[in-house]
């Protein structure tokens, strides 16, 4: 009783709770597996420029394509065509239109006296139902451009994993 107090209490005052997840864990070159957003689950894989991001991510209903740039930069598919592999299947896909971009604010409302840098973020989502029972995905993603410049990519694999993660209570 006393250990499972003392657990309860780590709980509350950390703000995390362990969680049991199955997810797709992502492994490649050039990029590093992360977390998006609010969740703890790491299923996407990041790669960074000098001012910019890409981040691709992969669940079992939809793969995600995010980049996020300077709002001065032009953002464009330099290669919108790509390929998944699930456990042996090859799917060519091809990436549309981004969703409307939004921005991000580092600094809040003190954007221009701090002298931070404001950041457009643009999302595409591509549903696909042959995801939901794969093993093994192996992405070969679209290639973004930022101001003309393609973002160097790689091949990613997302191999389907369980295991305990600890989430934040607070997202």
């Amino acid at each position: 009783m006393r250990l499972a107090c003392i657990f309860f209490i780590m709980i509350l005052t950390s703000g995390c709770f362990p969680m049991s997840a199955t997810y797709f864990k992502p492994s490649g070159d050039s990029g590093a597996e992360t977390t998006f957003g609010c969740s703890a689950i790491p299923d996407n894989f990041r790669y960074r420029d000098k001012t910019s991001e890409y981040v691709v991510g992969v669940n079992q209903y939809r793969i995600l394509l995010h980049v996020e740039a300077l709002k001065s930069d032009k953002v464009s598919w330099e290669k919108s065509d790509f390929e998944i592999n699930v456990d042996g299947k090859i799917i060519k896909l091809k990436a549309g239109k981004w969703t409307e971009a939004y921005p991000r604010e580092p600094c809040g409302g003190y954007t221009d006296a701090w002298g931070c840098n404001v950041y457009e973020n643009y999302n595409l989502y591509i549903d696909n139902p042959a995801l939901e029972a794969a093993k093994v995905i192996v992405v070969k993603p679209p290639t973004p451009s930022v101001n003309g410049k393609p973002m160097n990519i790689s091949t990613i694999k997302f191999k389907r994993v369980k295991g305990v993660l600890f989430s934040p209570l607070n997202c």
